[in-house]
C-alpha cells in the first residue's frame, strides 16, 4: 500500500511538473509595434519629419518637425515629460503630454498641433512598461540559436533560410558582427517568403557607425525584417537607407540624414534634417519562451512536503 500510495505521489508530482514547465509566454514588440519612433528617454527631433506616431519616455523637442504624417488621426505623439514644439500644425494628430507643452514658435499665430487636435494630459500607454517588455524581446531574440547562413556574393551579402528549423511564426534569424553589415552595400535572400520574419541579431561594440545597407531581393517584405543590436550603446546613422526596424533598447541613436522605413526602438533618439522616419507596417512577429511561475514552484513545493510527510506517518505507524 505505501509503495503504491509513493508511486501516485511521485506520478503525481511528476505531472504537475511536467505542466508547469510547459507554461510559455510570448515576447514581441507589443504596443510599441504601432509606432515609429519609440525612446525610453528623450527626443531631439529638427527639420524633418515622421509617416507614423512617436512614444517618447523622457523630454521632447519638436522643432519644424512633422510628427504622423500619414497617419489616419488620433494620438500620434506620446510625451511622459515635457513637449517644446516650434512650427505650425506639425504635429498631425492629437498629443498627450504629461509634463510641460510649451509653443516656441515665433510667431502668435503659429501653433505645432494640428487645426481640430487635442491635447491630453493622460493616456493608457505606459512607455516604461512598453520599453521593459523591449528589452525583454531583445535579449530573447539575441538567445536565438541562427538558422540562416550568409555568403558573400560582390557587394552584396546573401542570407539562406534553413526552413526544416524555422521558428515559430516563421521567423529567420541571422547572426552578424556590425562590420559584416557595413562591408555590404545590400541584403539579399534565398529560400524566404515575403511573409516570413527575419531578425538579424548584430554583435558589436557598444559604440557603433552605421553604413547604409538596402534590401534588396529575396527577403521577406521590410516590415517583416527586424535588426536587433544586442550590446550597442551608442549608434551613428550617417547617411543612407536602412529598410527594416531596429531594435536597440539601450543605445542613444543619433540620425543624421538618410531613410529609415521601420520603427526605431532605442534608449534616446536625435534626428536632423534630411532625416526621414517612414513606416511601412509593424513587426508582429514573436518568439515563445518557457517560464514556470513563482506560484507554481511553490505549489509544488507545498504538495511534495504533504505527500511526503503522510507516507513518513504512515510507515512510523506500522
Amino acid at each position: 500500500m505505501r509503495l503504491t500510495f509513493s508511486l501516485i505521489s511521485i506520478c503525481f508530482i511528476a505531472a504537475l511538473s511536467v505542466h508547469a514547465q510547459a507554461s510559455h509566454i510570448d515576447l514581441s514588440l507589443g504596443e510599441s509595434a504601432n509606432f515609429n519612433l519609440v525612446t525610453r528617454q528623450n527626443a531631439n527631433l529638427y527639420d524633418a519629419d515622421s509617416q507614423g506616431a512617436i512614444a517618447v519616455g523622457g523630454n521632447a523637442i519638436v522643432d519644424h518637425y512633422d510628427v504622423g504624417v500619414t497617419s489616419n488621426g488620433g494620438k500620434v505623439l506620446h510625451v511622459d515629460g515635457d513637449l517644446s514644439a516650434k512650427g505650425s500644425g506639425n504635429i498631425k494628430g492629437d498629443t498627450v503630454v504629461k509634463g510641460n507643452y510649451t509653443n516656441d514658435s515665433s510667431s502668435q499665430w503659429h501653433d505645432p498641433l494640428s487645426w481640430g487636435s487635442q491635447l491630453y494630459k493622460t493616456s493608457d500607454l505606459n512607455i516604461s512598461d512598453a520599453f521593459a517588455e523591449l528589452a525583454l524581446f531583445s535579449k530573447a531574440l539575441a538567445e536565438l540559436e541562427s538558422n540562416v547562413s550568409a555568403s558573400a556574393q560582390y557587394s552584396i551579402l546573401e542570407l539562406q533560410a534553413d526552413r526544416q528549423n524555422a521558428y515559430s511564426d516563421n521567423m529567420f534569424v541571422a547572426d552578424l558582427t556590425l562590420a559584416e553589415l557595413n562591408t555590404y552595400t545590400g541584403l539579399k535572400g534565398n529560400l524566404f517568403e515575403t511573409d516570413d520574419f527575419l531578425v538579424v541579431n548584430i554583435a558589436s561594440e557598444n559604440v557603433v557607425t552605421l553604413d547604409s545597407f538596402d534590401v534588396l531581393w529575396g527577403l521577406p517584405e521590410r516590415s517583416n525584417i527586424l535588426y536587433n543590436f544586442i550590446n550597442a550603446e551608442v549608434i551613428t546613422f550617417e547617411q543612407g537607407n536602412i529598410h527594416g526596424h531596429i531594435l536597440a533598447p539601450y543605445a542613444d541613436f543619433t540620425f543624421e540624414k538618410g531613410l529609415i522605413t521601420g520603427g526605431v526602438y532605442v534608449d534616446t533618439f536625435s534626428s536632423y534634417a534630411g532625416a526621414q522616419l517612414n513606416f511601412e507596417g509593424a513587426f508582429s512577429g514573436n518568439v515563445q519562451v518557457s517560464e514556470v511561475s513563482e506560484p507554481e514552484h511553490l505549489a509544488l513545493f507545498f504538495v511534495t512536503v504533504v505527500l511526503l510527510s503522510i507516507t513518513r506517518r504512515n510507515t512510523t505507524k506500522k
